[in-house]
This record gives C-alpha cells, sequence and structure tokens, in this order.
C-alpha cells in the first residue's frame, strides 16, 4: 500500500488517462511525462498540440496532481470548459489531488461539491484524493465526515478509503475513532491490513485513555505479521511493510512503543497499569533486539535499514526510558539513557506526515534530511511524506520526532530522579551528558533537559522539607536537632544545585526558558531565598520572559506582605502550577 497521497494517484493510473479508449499516439510522450512528474513537459506537450483532446487534458491534469501544482490543473480544468469540453471525474480527481498535494485542503473538499454542480458524480477516488487532503492538513475529523458521506451518496468504500481515514485518525489523535474503523472495514469484508493497524495503534498512542486500546490491536498486528501480513508495503521498512523473519515494520514496533509510553506517562489504571505498560515497552523491545540478532537479520538489515531487523534505535529506545519515568524506575530509565548511545539516531519516523508545496516549488517537498540529524527522517522514497508534526495531536510522539531522541530519554529519566528524592544522581547526569556534549557524541542539549533537571532539585528540597517536623521517632533531642540540620543541609544543597544548574546555561549558550526559571524560583521560595527570588524575577523580566496577565502576580505568592525585597506589581511566567498553593 502506497502512502497518503500516492494511493489515490496509483489508482488514478489505472482508470485514469492511460485507459483513454481512443488516446491519440502525440499523447504517449505526454503520459510518460506524467507518469514520472515531469508536469512541465505534460504542459509543453499540450501547448504543442493544435486542437488537445479530452485525453490530453486529463494527462495534463495528472501531471500537475502528481506534482501538486494545484495551480495549473484548476487553469487546466477552465481551459477544458472553455474548450467545450467536460471534465470527468478522473480529470476532477487529478485536481483534487493536486490540491491536496498543494497544501490546499479546503479546495480540494471544495471541489467535491463543483463536481455536483458540473453534473458529473464523483467516485471512490474522488473521494479518496478529499480525504487525503484533509487527512495531509490534520483535519482528521473532517476526513471522517468526508467517509460518511461517500455511504450517504452509496458509494462503497475500498480499503484506500479506511487506510486514508485511519492515517487521518493517527495526525488527529482518535484512537477510539481508528479502532471504530477497523471494525467498520471487518463488518464490510476488508481485513485491515500491517499499514492499518500501524495507524490505528499510532493513533491510541495520543491519549492515555485510548492506549490500552493498542495491545490487542498489536497483537493482531503481529499473528497477522506471523501469518505472512496482508496488504502491500510502501517499501522497504515502511508503515506497512513487515519487519522480517514474520515480525511487524519497525514503525510498527515504534508506534507500538509509543502507546507502551504514553500508557505509562498516565495510565488510567493507575500504578499497576504504568507497571504493565512498562513491561509491555520492554517486551517490545526485546523482541526488536532479537530480530536483530543472527546472520539472517544481518541480511535482512542490510536490504531494510529501518526494518525491525535493523534493532532498535535511539527512537525506540527514547519511548521505552519514557515508559520506565512514567513507571517510576528511574534506575531503569537512567540505564537506558546510557544503552541508547550505542544505537543509531535514527532509522524511520514512527508517525508521518504530508508535505505540501508552496505552489512554486516542483513536486513534493518531502523531506530528506539526513538520519544522523533528524530523527523522524523521511523514507527513502520521494512518494514517502514527512514526519508528524501536527500540535496536538502528535503530543504522545512529538519529542521522539525530535531531532534528538536521546534528550527526550534524558527528559524522562531526570524527571525520575527528580520525583524519587534522587536528585544529586540528576544533576550527576546532566553533568555527564554535558561532557558528552562537549565530546560531540551528544546533541546539544536543550531548556527542557535542563529544566527537567532543575526540576529534580526542587523536587529534592520540597522532598526534604515534607520530611521535618515528624519527630525522631522517639528518638532523643540531640539526634531530632542532628537529622533536622542533616535535612536543612541537603534541602539548601538541593536549592544550590538548583540555581546552579539554571546558571550553567547561560555558561552553555542555552537561553532559560519559563520552565527553568519556574522550577528555580519554587527552589528559593521553599527555602525563603528571597533575595534570590528577586533577582530571578528582574532577570527574567530582563530576558523577556513573561506570562499572560491573567495569572496573580508572583511576588503576592513568593512574598510575604511587607518585606523588604518585596517586588512591583510584576507578570509572572506561564505555567506556574505552584501559584495556587
Amino acid at each position: 500500500m502506497l502512502t497518503l497521497l500516492a494511493q489515490p494517484l496509483s489508482a488514478l493510473s489505472a482508470s485514469g488517462p492511460s485507459s483513454t479508449a481512443a488516446t491519440p499516439a502525440s499523447v504517449s510522450p505526454m503520459a510518460a511525462a506524467a507518469t514520472a512528474g515531469d508536469w512541465r513537459s505534460a504542459l509543453r506537450l499540450l501547448e504543442d498540440e493544435e486542437d488537445p483532446s479530452e485525453a490530453s487534458f486529463s494527462t495534463a491534469v495528472f501531471a500537475c496532481g502528481r506534482a501538486g501544482r494545484w495551480r495549473e490543473a484548476l487553469d487546466l480544468l477552465g481551459s477544458m470548459r472553455g474548450a467545450g469540453l467536460k471534465p470527468s471525474s478522473n480529470v476532477y480527481t487529478s485536481a483534487i489531488t493536486a490540491c491536496g498535494r498543494g497544501g490546499q485542503w479546503e479546495r480540494a473538499v471544495g471541489m467535491l461539491d463543483e463536481l455536483r454542480r458540473a453534473g458529473v458524480r464523483p467516485s471512490v477516488d474522488s473521494f479518496n484524493a478529499a480525504i487525503g487532503a484533509a487527512a495531509r492538513a490534520g483535519e482528521g475529523k473532517r476526513s471522517l465526515a468526508l467517509l460518511t458521506r461517500m455511504g450517504d451518496l452509496d458509494l462503497e468504500a475500498d480499503e484506500i478509503s479506511y487506510n486514508l481515514a485511519l492515517a487521518a485518525c493517527r495526525r488527529a489523535g482518535l484512537g477510539g475513532r481508528a479502532a471504530a474503523l477497523l471494525e467498520q472495514m471487518d463488518a464490510a469484508g476488508l481485513a485491515p491490513g500491517d499499514e492499518a493497524l500501524t495507524n490505528a495503534i499510532a493513533a491510541c498512542a495520543v491519549s492515555a485513555i485510548d492506549a490500552p486500546l493498542a495491545p490487542p490491536l498489536w497483537e493482531r498486528l503481529r499473528l497477522q505479521a506471523a501469518a505472512g501480513g496482508s496488504g502491500s508495503g510502501s517499501g522497504d521498512g515502511g508503515v506497512g511493510s513487515g519487519g522480517g523473519a514474520g515480525r511487524p515494520s519497525g514503525r510498527a514496533y515504534r508506534a507500538a512503543l509509543a502507546a507502551a509510553a504514553r500508557a505509562a506517562e498516565g495510565s488510567v489504571d493507575g500504578a499497576s497499569g504504568r507497571a504493565d505498560a512498562l513491561r509491555w515497552a520492554e517486551e517490545l523491545l526485546a523482541e526488536m533486539k532479537d530480530a536483530a540478532s543472527g546472520e539472517a537479520a544481518e541480511a535482512v538489515a542490510a536490504a531494510a535499514p529501518s526494518s525491525a531487523a535493523a534493532g532498535p534505535d535511539q527512537v525506540a529506545f527514547s519511548f521505552v526510558a519514557r515508559a520506565a519515568g512514567g513507571a517510576g524506575q528511574w534506575a531503569r530509565a537512567l540505564q537506558l539513557l546510557e544503552e541508547m548511545g550505542a544505537a543509531p539516531v535514527s532509522l524511520a519516523a514512527p508517525f508521518v506526515r504530508p508535505a505540501a508545496t508552496d505552489g512554486d516549488g516542483d513536486g513534493d517537498a518531502s523531506s530528506d534530511a539526513a538520519a544522523a540529524v533528524d530523527a523522524a527522517a523521511s523514507e527513502a522514497s520521494p512518494e514517502e511524506d514527512l514526519p508528524e508534526e501536527a500540535p496536538s495531536a502528535s503530543a504522545a510522539v512529538a519529542a521522539a520526532a525530535s531531532a534528538a531522541p536521546r534528550l527526550v530519554a534524558a527528559r524522562a529519566a531526570l524527571a525520575a530522579c527528580g520525583r524519587a528524592g534522587e536528585w544529586r544522581r540528576a544533576v550527576a547526569t546532566l553533568a555527564a551528558l554535558e561532557v558528552e556534549v562537549g565530546a560531540g557524541s551528544c546533541a546539544p542539549l536543550d531548556a527542557s533537559v535542563y529544566g527537567a533537571a532543575i526540576d529534580a532539585c526542587r523536587m529534592g528540597a520540597e522532598g526534604v522539607g515534607a520530611g521535618r517536623g515528624g519527630g525522631g521517632g522517639g528518638g532523643g533531642g540531640a539526634e531530632v536537632e542532628e537529622e533536622e540540620e542533616a535535612e536543612e543541609e541537603e534541602a539548601e544543597a538541593a536549592v544550590e544545585a538548583a540555581v546552579a544548574c539554571l546558571r550553567g546555561m547561560a555558561a552553555k549558550g542555552v537561553a532559560a526558558d519559563v520552565g527553568c526559571y519556574n522550577s528555580a524560583l519554587a527552589a528559593c521560595h521553599g527555602a525563603a531565598r528571597w533575595s534570590d527570588v528577586h533577582a530571578l524575577l528582574f532577570e527574567m523580566r530582563g530576558n523577556g520572559v513573561t506570562a499572560p496577565a491573567t495569572l496573580r502576580p508572583f511576588h503576592k505568592v513568593l512574598l510575604p506582605p511587607h518585606h523588604p525585597h518585596r517586588l512591583p506589581a510584576f507578570t509572572p511566567p506561564f505555567g506556574c502550577s505552584y501559584l495556587s498553593q
């Protein structure tokens, strides 16, 4: 199965210009140009014809559709009408495809109404092209509405229709709807292929509520792959291709790992659910390692670098580290952070989104970014889509689709250390990462990594403070005093470490964001270090780090009334979770 927009195009190649009954000999070079995506040559050949036929126009529009040249495609439709020719459903489908590939999803969907006004009955391919256009733009609900509209027009959705709708669910994070679509496919006698199941699992990875739907879908995909799979792939290691030796593809494994990470980070079943999610993630990682062992696996990996036989990459490790952090297993998260250093940065993106041309460039603007830099690099095929970056829909995987998956694992491990009170380990891990950055073996650290370390120190200081006041458990007064003094020193050391991490960012050329300042301010506030609070607030204002005025002024919370360092009215940074305490 080809990818998002290649699917309707492949359908057109079978039922579009090439199937025209009376095709002039002069059209053959144009058809070859259209198939090759050479829209300029196709238009030149059309201009050379004294009296272009409907087949010639159809082929030219098809060429523009492949290249995403939506303006040219719409101009050709107008030229056809001007020449007294009535565009067929296939021609409209090519124009819809051009709009979709050119980022004009609203025009693409609107052309379905244009077909009706022109007295042309839209085909399944026409709807598929429109569904794909909406899915590319992240309009998941619109894509699903179009699928419903097909039924209202007595058009029977095919496998391509459902795969496109499932891709839309993946982008929009509609895990429940994706599971329902699989049931509809079963009811329609359309066995969901590997791509359909992978998209459904990916859709479930966005929400902690939908994440529990992923394990049974994964089991179905695994049994299907063991039995030989179904559907056609998009190339070695693609969404729908197998991972070798009767296993799901590497991308399918990463989709399942994303669902496991999401479940561990926010399981609705509490601690037991997070532990189960971590166990599943560990099993998936072990399977990927097992798939990469042996001479046969080496041969498969050489032919398909993004298959499961190539073993886990850093994206896969980052998901397992997130799962470990979510389950409170800070030691395991740190172990994974160290282990993933020997893994390749990325083999393929766990999820993809289509590219769009700006209307002035040539063809599809899909990215071929180097895998060592971009953990979500596109596949080698020019028809492949770009990595997923949708704002809300990709929340479950946005971090692992970033340029440095190891930083994702670092954030998860540091946060887990903080929640466990292991702030010293968090600081030591940050220092070790800085050494690796200096040696060129790790991507430069960003504000989120430093923020996780600072917050770990904050939690360490607050955790020590929360343990005070409970007495010495019946011990003598001197012992209680010594214990309290040790706790105070530990809390003070944690606050000092938080401020030191914040200052270390500037030395490394990393600008502190709101989260970094929030954690440092909270640590200083808890220790009643009002001078530091005062300095940090003015530093934030000087650096332009402010927030909506709807939040309560920070100084009213952090400084007691009549304090000599009490600030004038000041807008607090955004996202201060402790303002309401």
